[in-house]
């Protein structure tokens, strides 16, 4: 036999070679079978573990359909809207959580637990329930979690606020062109004598057309100056008025109209109806997270972002040591959660004298701060709190920020809901600070304050305003505009004036309101409703014609993954 020349002296090399080559050729088909078993088992793996995610939601979807069937379809055992929801509530979720497995098909399962009902500072009038489902698919397991609020409105915007102005004691038109465009009401409560207004009102409606009815309660027993006035060229324009039993009319600078019959007006429209009478509830301040409930978040590179929560055992809201607008800021929301979900800002120092503070993501956020005499700038006798920065939110929700100032203490506000009127406010002079925009800038969000006073001159203002303290001042600045975002301002024991070239879109619930220019105005814009103030304060059905339960509303925030596991290797 002739070898190959490099074995021809080597010949037992030539088996070794031939050895080494079946070992290598049958180690690489060893790897390769193993291989691919390993993918098999992989792509199994893969497959139990998306399988096992879908077997979960499925749980998730399963209990939320039951949860809306108890609700929308409750048979005999619950009408929609009474204020048994809560009970009724609670009773459904312990029948639907009985039963904690779910069969999903196909052999697997789901075990799905409710937790709750969860009551939220903010949200004293709805119900949070955490869902957490967990899916087993042969040696895969998968838990996911939601929250659902179930939320219960009180008709705020129908019951409520559905007039132009609505008052607690009187309004004030300062000047003949002064303009109320809608329905116009007043408890007519007794005002101490300082409050008199020094010349008589009015004319006092000025209507556009004749299809809004004006309705007018005012109360004045003694005749003691805070009358109805009204000039006989504006007839015409004014489509109705009603008084309570007892008021005195007075016409000392007009024409002089026969008895209590107004002249032009047909005695059957003068119709008093006490269910009109407004409530004017107690504002309750937001609460504020403890210390240890805060997690410390931090600005980088422009953008403030707000983590879940979820993530964060034992955290209820975030703390930030400075928010400085100056540089300009964008609060990210992230995408988790609902879409009215609040998020709690807690902030150490507020600088907002420029700049444009941005808002995006999903939910709220609540930038709130607790203000007194050593963190608050003072000129003369007088605080201030400025703010000078632009807010722009996303899709021009004036509920996605809301800038809550809290003082520390808050003049005492008690309403006898069976009346509508409230008890004698002791206003505390000693911190009485005053916010203040300016500067031209565009302001779409809400405000909610303690005791502060606010004043808005050249500034757009879009959003909901509600504060305890004893004045309002808007001048040079169009709030609100047609067909954009209404104004609404609550509050319930200040003075609001309206000044020069000052024009408000929405309506006005207050102590007292003023138009105290010509080109002062309110044209009442109709609003479906009112989120921010639902969950902001709350008063229960009282049967007085107001704030009756309407039918629930079910929010749920995203499906997030709290866990994963593998019960036996592969």
């Amino acid at each position: 036999m002739k070898l190959i020349r490099p074995f021809r002296n080597n010949k037992g090399m030539a088996l070794i070679t031939v050895v080494l080559i079946f070992l290598i050729l049958v180690i690489m088909l060893g790897g390769a079978m193993f291989a691919a078993v390993v993918n098999q088992r992989n792509a199994l793996f893969a497959n139990d573990h998306t399988k096992a995610y879908y077997v979960a939601e499925s749980g998730i979807n399963t209990r939320i359909s039951q949860i809306e069937s108890y609700l929308y379809n409750p048979g005999i055992d619950y009408t929609p809207g009474s204020e048994d929801l809560k009970q009724y509530l609670a009773d459904a979720m312990f029948a639907i959580n009985a039963n904690k497995v779910v069969d999903v098909g196909d052999g697997n399962f789901a075990i799905v637990n409710v937790n709750g009902p969860l009551q939220y500072g903010d949200l004293p009038n709805a119900d949070v329930y955490v869902l957490r489902s967990t899916g087993y698919v042969r040696d895969v397991i998968r838990t996911l979690e939601v929250e659902v609020v179930i939320y219960l409105t009180y008709g705020s915007g129908e019951s409520t606020m559905n007039k132009a102005v609505i008052s607690r004691s009187s309004i004030w038109m300062r000047s003949n062109n002064g303009l109320i465009r809608g329905d116009v009401f007043t408890n007519g409560e007794a005002l101490p004598i300082n409050y008199s207004p020094s010349v008589q009102m009015g004319p006092l409606l000025h209507l556009a057309d004749k299809d809004q009815k004006t309705i007018l309660n005012k109360e004045d027993p003694d005749g003691a100056g805070n009358s109805i006035a009204i000039s006989d060229s504006y007839c015409d324009n004014i489509w109705s008025i009603a008084t309570a039993p007892g008021t005195v009319l007075t016409f000392a600078s007009y024409t002089q109209l026969p008895g209590n019959s107004l002249g032009c007006f047909a005695a059957d429209k003068m119709v008093y109806k006490e269910e009109d009478k407004r409530i004017f509830p107690s504002i309750i301040m937001p609460t504020f997270p403890s210390q240890e409930e805060l997690l410390e978040v931090f600005v980088q590179g422009g953008v403030l972002s707000l983590p879940d929560l979820r993530r964060h055992p034992g955290k209820k809201g975030y703390y930030l040591a400075t928010l400085n607008t100056s540089s300009n800021i964008r609060i990210d929301l992230g995408n988790y959660g609902y879409a009215t979900q609040v998020k709690k800002l807690v902030v150490g120092n507020l600088i907002a004298t420029s700049g444009t503070l941005r808002v995006d993501g999903t939910g709220r956020v609540m930038v709130m701060r607790k203000i007194d005499e050593t963190n608050t700038a003072k000129t003369g006798n007088k605080f201030f709190i400025p703010w000078g920065a632009n807010v722009i939110v996303q899709r021009n929700d004036p509920t996605k920020f809301i800038l809550v100032l809290d003082t520390w203490k808050i003049p005492p506000l008690q309403t006898d809901l069976n009346t509508g009127m409230m008890t004698t406010v002791s206003d505390d002079p000693s911190f009485n600070p005053e916010f203040q925009i300016s500067n031209n800038i565009n302001f779409t969000g809400s405000l909610m304050f303690g005791n502060v006073d606010v004043n808005m001159q050249n500034v757009p203002f879009k959003g909901y305003i509600i504060t305890a303290g004893g004045d309002l001042f808007f001048t040079s600045n169009s709030t609100g505009s047609v067909p954009d975002i209404p104004v609404w301002i609550y509050a319930p024991i200040a003075h609001v004036v309206l000044g020069s070239n000052a024009t408000l879109y929405g309506s006005i619930m207050a102590k007292v309101v003023e138009l105290s220019a010509n080109s002062s105005s309110v044209i009442y814009k109709r609003m479906n409703a009112l989120p921010l103030f639902d969950y902001l304060f709350y008063t229960p059905a009282s049967g007085t014609g107001n704030n009756k339960p309407e039918d629930p509303v079910i929010l749920f925030s995203n499906i997030i993954e709290i866990d994963t596991a593998v019960v036996a290797g592969p």
